[in-house]
């Protein structure tokens, strides 16, 4: 297959841009070192008191200053790429601060790589594939501007001559393009580049389409504007249009009224407003008759920029959050963010707002040895969420030292050292079923800490991952599922698996795994696999569902286990206390009927729940602060234990089996599994 001009260039152009900053380190890395050295020797040379003797030698080294200072400024002129700087400073404190910057440009470089990936990831300037006919209703009715003379002209390929002109009309020193060069390096160099750069140059240029359209009719805007986006993908912002704001001289009143009150509080949701301007916009509202109901306005300016930080928080993967992360705090979560080296002003807002979500929050206890009993927000009591009575415990005591061996609450303990109060709310706190971190990011681990990093720059699938965004690690898998082979998400898998084990050998016994051998075992694990389990299986169908006695505080849960052709061959029974969570009670379910399908020995299930929170939390789909966590936690890891795992969510009426079981366990109050011989009030259930 023959390339095409443009990878043709791509290839040259790739290996001159690296064979020029080899080069370029070569002739100008020791040019500061060399400076010193002559600046020294000229120093040395004026101290003798010689200089009439030493008249040219002093002359030389002066001229090789000068030579160096030239270049230099040229080429800090060039990296700044300032049209205005005709002459040279000579390393003034201008030029000084003018390299400050550029150096500084240059240490950011990375964070800008990291903003553009973010940027890049997302499906912002995509469209849906419109069909022939959205695109004729589109153009229906369409009067044809350009006449046949006009469309020949237009349709004539661009030429040699109309390249070179462009080229030689951009300025030498601009931003350089793709390839990393400037327009000076192909102006000064066109005899010996240009056979190629014509070539792609045309070959790009007679592939590009220019398209023009006009409307007339104002009042048929509004079909022409559904119609294109029915061709296009593409939607159309009503609300950014000034087409609907034909209102009456009341509706225009009251819409002047509402954008002139919307003005301050547009920005106070941005930036954090002085003192002094809230206090002058204050003193201005008093004068109005009735205001328009603040009593602060610098509590109301504070409360608006919170709300961006908690969207930071609830929205992690929108483009905003991403960006923020990418530039400020790429390396740990949004609570913890630093305001870093050289921040926004929108930036410090956003921080300053986070002091009310800070003082709003409070932590998950997972295995509490990094919460502080009485210095940290961890008791679900607002506001203060921390005890109400001192503890008779130590100062630092942890949240870890109430937990016992079996990741339980030591009651006895509580009781003994808290108020009445007190211990009765922390026992009702929920604990995960096996010990987890207060804070944890998997993601992190599986790809960003050094020794995930190492592996993936080994793999055969470096590229491929290095452009996955930053999310939790099950949505991450569902979209690398969408664009890879079931072998290379297998593969992904398995190296998750074993940095896993990477990485706690690095922690615990100091270890190190050489990414290579790493690579090789996952690979190696991944080929046994398919060997073994090369068939595909058929899933069996799993309906679980939950009912609750508020009264009683109970909770009953409910298991059927149908085969491929729908016939119960499975059926559990469960009754269990309340959390006062109804969903909660709803994701028991879901674990208990997981561990039903474990102990029936089956590979491949589809889980079904009533349920759509439960199942879009077990999906991934959204996220939760709440306790409820701990236990789609637990679900999540169930997930290794089969072959196939499909959690969905199904109307009421298709899970009534599951529910009249469930209702049965909070009659019968016992936990019992069937297989076969089901009872006949069960069987009534069916």
């Amino acid at each position: 297959m023959e390339t095409s001009p443009v990878q043709k260039f791509k290839t040259i152009a790739r290996s001159s841009l690296a064979q020029f900053q080899s080069w370029s380190r070569r002739e100008f890395g020791g040019r500061d070192k060399k400076l010193k050295e002559l600046l020294q020797k000229l120093k040395q040379a004026k101290a003798d008191g010689l200089q009439y003797d030493r008249g040219r030698e002093i002359t030389h080294i002066e001229r090789q200053i000068q030579n160096i200072l030239i270049d230099e400024e040229t080429y800090w002129k060039q990296r700044s790429r300032a049209d205005w700087l005709k002459g040279g400073d000579k390393n003034t404190k201008f030029s000084m601060q003018k390299h400050q910057r550029e150096k500084e440009r240059t240490r950011l470089k990375d964070d800008e790589d990291e903003i553009e990936r973010r940027f890049c990831a997302q499906e912002l300037f995509t469209t849906s594939s419109p069909g022939e006919s959205h695109i004729n209703a589109a153009l229906q009715g369409m009067t044809p501007k350009v006449n046949s003379e006009m469309n020949d002209l237009l349709e004539q390929p661009f030429t040699t001559e109309e390249v070179t002109t462009s080229l030689f009309q951009m300025c030498p020193t601009k931003a350089p393009g793709p390839d990393g060069l400037q327009a000076v390096f192909f102006q000064k160099h066109w005899e010996s580049v240009k056979n190629g750069v014509l070539a792609t140059c045309l070959h790009v240029l007679n592939h590009l389409v220019f398209t023009r359209a006009s409307v007339e009719d104002f009042k048929r805007l509004k079909a022409l504007f559904e119609c294109y986006t029915s061709a296009s993908g593409q939607l159309f912002n009503y609300e950014k249009s000034s087409m609907h704001k034909l209102f009456s001289s009341g509706g225009k009143e009251i819409l002047i009224k509402a954008v002139a009150q919307a003005i301050p509080a547009y920005a106070m949701s941005v930036f954090k407003i002085p003192s002094a301007v809230c206090n002058d916009i204050q003193r201005a509202i008093a004068k109005i008759r009735g205001g328009i109901g603040f009593k602060d306005i610098s509590s109301f300016n504070h409360a608006l920029v919170a709300k961006q930080g908690w969207r930071l928080l609830q929205y992690p993967d929108s483009l905003v959050a991403q960006v923020l992360k990418a530039r400020y705090y790429r390396h740990t979560d949004f609570m913890e963010a630093k305001v870093g080296s050289n921040p926004s002003f929108i930036w410090r807002s956003i921080l300053w707002g986070r002091e009310i979500l800070q003082q709003g929050t409070r932590l998950r206890v997972g295995r509490g040895d990094k919460i502080q009993i009485m210095a940290s927000n961890w008791i679900p009591r607002p506001t203060s969420f921390r005890p109400i009575f001192s503890p008779s415990l130590l100062a630092n005591s942890k949240v870890a030292d109430l937990i016992g061996s079996d990741h339980q609450w030591n009651n006895i303990l509580i009781e003994q050292h808290f108020a009445k109060e007190d211990a009765e709310v922390i026992k009702s706190i929920p604990l995960p079923r096996y010990p987890k971190n207060d804070e944890r990011d998997a993601f992190h681990a599986f790809m960003e800490c050094k020794v995930a990093r190492k592996v993936w720059k080994y793999s055969y699938l470096a590229s491929e991952m290095q452009g996955v965004v930053r999310e939790d690690i099950l949505s991450v898998m569902q979209s690398l599922i969408k664009k890879m082979s079931m072998r290379e998400v297998e593969f992904v898998a398995v190296v998750w698996w074993e940095i896993w084990h990477a990485r706690n050998k690095l922690i615990f016994e100091g270890k190190r795994v050489n990414p290579m051998s790493l690579i090789a075992k996952a690979q190696a694990a991944v080929e046994a696999y398919q060997r073994v389990h090369g068939k595909e299986q058929t899933s069996k169908r799993i309906n679980v569902d939950a009912a609750v006695h508020t009264e009683q505080q109970l909770t009953g849960l409910g298991v059927v286990i149908r085969n491929p052709q729908g016939q119960i061959i499975v059926a559990a029974v469960k009754s269990t206390k309340f959390q006062d969570n109804v969903t909660a009670a709803e994701a028991e379910a879901v674990k208990w009927g997981l561990e039903i399908a474990l102990e029936a020995r089956l590979a491949t299930v589809i889980i079904e729940t009533d349920c759509i929170e439960v199942a879009n939390l077990a999906n991934s789909k959204t996220s939760s602060r709440k306790e409820i966590m701990w236990t789609i936690s637990d679900i999540h890891s169930y997930k290794e234990k089969f072959q196939s795992l499909s959690i969905q969510h199904v109307p009421r009426c298709c899970n009534s089996c599951a529910h009249s079981l469930a209702k049965r366990a909070l009659r019968s109050l016992e936990t019992v599994t069937w297989k076969d011989n089901f009872p006949p009030d069960v069987l009534f259930c069916f």
